[in-house]
């Protein structure tokens, strides 16, 4: 694809001291690594990947594209600036991680690097939103960071869930779920479209109600307690609600056979590269770029299918 070819031969010569990274990315998608990294051109090279998409999605699909191409044409010195700023966000959060999870934070880690796609999410907002629910969690599951690292990666794909089914935006939801972990309950009447009050009694509702949906806790291999009003049971009880209403999993499916998935997954995974730039670690561009690509044709394959 001209596109990938055209980021891949730019990005990589945009900050010298990633030697190595060219290599891999060209190799793996094959093309002669002999490219140019003049701030216009490779605006220029993101426009016309771009063009046939634009022309197919509408505008939803041409505003966000076109902020990416601007973004790129007005230079490598705003977008360095930008590269440096989020991965000194992803240092701030990624060591927030290591000191609460400890030696489970690898398994948040692995969790972030396919948030791209399983929630929307870019690594740094995942590890964001991972933070802010983890006293409960920790704290429910008696100081296992292991069994909490689960039960977050569990309800941040909730969090996209509920997002993407009923209009929120991701950083909304994700707020109705931090209010609940510090015991404010005026948002599970939002959570659930209305069926259980956002009162303490409302949240109590919710836990007793799927505490009696045996054969859905059966197939997820979960068990919501009823009686036991805890951060982790309410996670367990929000997975077999949603599983109940049909709201599970719908962002995993959406990303791969939706425009409106595709680009939110595009729009996370372009973050992640920014801060791969930032870096200066080549396997962290390669790998980080490969998701990028591989959103990019996600979003180009469902614009084709309305033609």
């Amino acid at each position: 694809m001209a596109s990938g070819t055209s980021i891949a031969k730019a990005y990589v010569e945009i900050i010298p001291s990633m030697e190595g990274a060219q290599s891999k990315i060209t190799k793996g998608l094959n093309v002669e690594s002999t490219g140019t990294s003049e701030g216009k051109k490779l605006g220029s090279s993101l426009s016309s990947g771009f063009s046939s998409v634009i022309g197919k999605v509408g505008k939803v699909v041409a505003t966000t594209a076109t902020a990416l191409v601007t973004a790129a044409a007005t230079g490598i010195t705003a977008l360095t600036t930008s590269a440096i700023k989020s991965y000194a966000e992803y240092e701030q959060q990624s060591g927030a991680i290591e000191k609460i999870y400890g030696d489970s934070a690898s398994k948040i880690s692995e969790y972030a690097s396919n948030a791209w796609q399983t929630a929307g999410m870019s690594v740094n907002d995942y590890y964001e939103t991972a933070t802010s629910i983890s006293g409960a969690l920790i704290k429910n599951l008696d100081g296992n960071t292991d069994l909490a690292a689960e039960y977050a990666d569990r309800a941040i794909s909730q969090i996209a869930d509920i997002a993407n089914t009923y209009g929120y935006s991701i950083e909304e939801t994700s707020e109705k779920y931090k209010s609940v972990a510090l015991g404010n309950y005026t948002t599970i009447d939002t959570l659930t479209a209305g069926s259980f009050a956002g009162t303490k009694a409302g949240f109590q509702e919710l836990i007793d109600t799927t505490a009696d949906m045996i054969d859905v806790q059966e197939d997820l291999g979960i068990t919501v307690e009823s009686g036991e009003y805890t951060y982790d049971n309410f996670v367990n009880a929000m997975e077999v609600w949603n599983t109940k209403m049909g709201i599970a999993g719908t962002t995993t499916d959406e990303a791969l056979n939706t425009i409106s998935g595709a680009f939110n997954s595009t729009k996370a995974s372009w973050e992640n590269f920014k801060t791969a730039i930032g870096s200066g670690d080549a396997d962290m561009l390669a790998s980080s770029f490969e998701g990028l690509k591989t959103s990019i044709l996600g979003v180009e394959g469902e614009a084709n299918g309305l033609v």
